[in-house]
């Protein structure tokens, strides 16, 4: 059985929630269950909140390829899309696409990526559409 070098007071020996001064175990966290508890249970609701704002990003870049994809539209100024609210910084998939442009996806929508603008926007696994404007559509999503 493995001994434990009992002591009382350390430098960092604070309890990570409440500040108490740790006794006990040198490797001790937490002065006691209720503190663990609530330290570990913080630490899951932020990373909830984290995961809840990121999927409404995607979300809303989903339902901005949507609307690009239901009015035939394959190329967008980046500009303009932000200007809907897309964020390029938040997506599903991305890898080096053919004629090296970098090529991302949101869920099931993917499209190329220059600074200035994106293109081919198509759904994965269909053909792109046969019509192609770089033009904005009127209608906001």
């Amino acid at each position: 059985m493995k001994k434990y070098k009992i002591i009382e007071n350390r430098e960092d020996g604070r309890c990570l929630e409440c500040g108490a001064v740790l006794s006990g175990r040198p490797d001790k966290k937490y002065c006691c269950s209720s503190c663990k508890n609530h330290h570990n249970n913080r630490k899951r609701d932020l990373a909830i909140k984290f995961q809840g704002k990121t999927m409404t990003l995607l979300w809303r870049n989903h339902q901005i390829l949507e609307f690009f994809l239901r009015k035939r539209v394959t190329h967008a100024k980046m500009e303009d899309l932000e200007m809907m609210g897309f964020s390029r910084e938040v997506v599903t998939a991305h890898r080096q696409g053919c004629n090296g442009h970098k090529e991302f996806s949101c869920f099931d929508i993917a499209y190329y990526q220059t600074p200035r603008k994106i293109f081919n926007i198509h759904r994965n696994g269909e053909p792109s559409p046969l019509v192609k404007s770089s033009s904005v559509p009127r209608d906001k999503p």
